[in-house]
This record gives structure tokens, sequence and C-alpha cells, in this order.
């Protein structure tokens, strides 16, 4: 079975739930020096002044309460509600892989993005939090809903499945999931949480930098069907 090289090579949005594999050299950044805006009428620019909705960092995290209590094969969907403001109210809708070739080598997801139609979501991950070598994913989220039944039905079965991958004991049941996911080569990604999708082109870009103040970037557009840079 191929990861490609098929998955045979979600979407909370929040970690771990909803939301291929190879080698790529990083391609050379393109390092382009020009003013970001032309010349323009300042009293033609209407300025937008937003509320401040900046919200400090927690001294301390903790984890889910269904974590705590059910570990990583999860079966039912975490609940979050607003405790001030405007009302939220969110439902995990399905829990991404956290093992697929070795213990928690998918655990740590950088960014998510999902298209127009709600049907496919590409996320990012990094292979460790103090590199910038990375590597895309995409899921193919409707079909992977409707293998499993509809959202928040068989929780737990989308990390089972990977997990007996990463063992070599994927079962035709498993397959039939893991062939809705496609995992893109690594390559060098930069600030994997700048992944972001425009709906009008359909392309994929992200930001190549090393995140040092002063220092140049570059912005890196990567196929949404290989999962590979392009330029």
């Amino acid at each position: 079975m191929k990861v490609v090289r098929t998955i045979s090579k979600v979407l909370l949005v929040g970690a771990l739930a909803l939301v291929g594999i190879g080698s790529l050299k990083g391609q050379a950044a393109q390092v382009k020096t020009s003013h970001a805006l032309a010349n323009y009428n300042v009293k033609a620019v209407k300025l937008i002044k937003n509320k401040d909705y900046f919200v400090t960092r927690p001294d301390t995290y903790a984890t889910s309460s269904t974590y705590r209590s059910q570990g990583t094969f999860q079966t039912t969907p975490d609940i979050y509600q607003s405790v001030r403001g405007h009302t939220a109210f969110l439902r995990t809708a399905l829990y991404l892989p956290v093992t697929v070739h070795h213990s928690g080598d998918w655990s740590d997801p950088q960014a998510v993005v999902v298209t127009s139609n709600g049907k496919t979501v590409y996320i990012a991950y990094l292979k460790a939090s103090n590199t910038t070598t990375g590597w895309i994913v995409r899921y193919d989220l409707a079909k992977l809903v409707q293998a499993l039944g509809g959202y928040t039905s068989r929780m737990d079965a989308l990390r089972r499945a990977t997990n007996a991958y990463s063992k070599h004991k994927a079962t035709s049941r498993d397959r039939s999931l893991l062939k809705y996911i496609k995992e893109g080569p690594t390559f060098d990604i930069g600030h994997g949480q700048s992944l972001a999708y425009n709906p009008k082109a359909k392309q994929l870009w992200s930001t190549r930098s090393n995140g040092k103040a002063g220092q140049y970037g570059s912005a890196v557009k990567v196929s949404s069907k290989t999962l590979r840079p392009t330029k």
C-alpha cells in the first residue's frame, strides 16, 4: 500500500481534531525586492478600525476532558462553549491521526485550510518544533465522512486505522479510510502556520522564512495535486 507513495500513497479545528510519503529537497527560495504597494492616493484609502479582540496567553494549558478519560482513541466529541462575548458553540467533528509511520509523528499539525465547498482539507505538519521541514496532507473530507457514516460517528476509526498502518496491521476496513488521505513529500515549509488557500485560483501558499525579524522570506506556491512546491 502506498500512503502516495497513496495512504493505499479532519476537522475541530483546534489541534488534532477536525479538522504520501516521500522526500524532496527544499527548492531554492526566490527573493524579490520591491515595494509592497504601488503608488496610491492616501485619501482614497479607507481605514478600518476593528475592535481589539486580543486575548493574552493563559499561564497553563490542559488536555480535554474526553482525552483525559478516553485517551488517544476518543469516541465522543469535545464540546466548547463561550463564557462571555458573542455566543459560540464548538463540537469536535472528526479526530485527526496521531500516529501514521511511528508513534506521534502526526501529533503536531500547524495549520488547516478548507476548500470553499468544504469537501477537501489541507493540513501542514512540522517534523519537529525546532525545524522548518514539514509536509502537507490532503484529506478528502467528504469521502471520509461518508465512509465513516457521518460526523461524530466512529470517531476513533481514523486514528485506529493509521495506528494499525504504522504497525503493518491495517485491515481492508482501515485501508478503505486511508485511501482518502494523501501525504505530500517533506520540504522546507517555513512557517507552517502560514499555510493559506486561494479559493479563486485554487492554489496553496505558505511563507518560507527563518522567523527572525528583518530577514527576507519568500512566498511558496504548493501544488494542490502533488503537494510539492512549484515556485
